[in-house]
């Protein structure tokens, strides 16, 4: 009976790289983020910054936003929450 090739193992240099990877990346969103304007209750940060969409998402995201009786800025606001939300619990952290 033919034995099954295992998939190729990741070398510890490559592992080590991306784990290092990681940590930099987190120091450098921290810091990056440290500069921004404390709103009260230090526990948010305003981040001020320009989207390019296209207009038929545009248009959407402004039904959306008006049929839940919010602001476009707001429901921009929670789509980002929810998709990080969903990012850190997919990443394990």
């Amino acid at each position: 009976m033919a034995k099954k090739k295992s998939p190729p193992k990741k070398s510890p240099t490559k592992q080590r790289a991306k784990a290092e990877a990681a940590v930099a990346a987190e120091v450098l969103s921290y810091d990056a983020v440290a500069q921004e304007e404390l709103l009260p209750g230090g526990d948010r940060v305003r981040l001020t910054f320009r989207i390019v969409l296209s207009r038929r998402l545009a248009e959407a995201l402004s039904a959306e936003a008006t049929r839940r009786d919010m602001n476009l800025a707001t429901l921009v606001t929670e789509v980002l929450g929810m998709t990080a939300a969903k990012a850190m619990h997919a990443g394990g952290r």
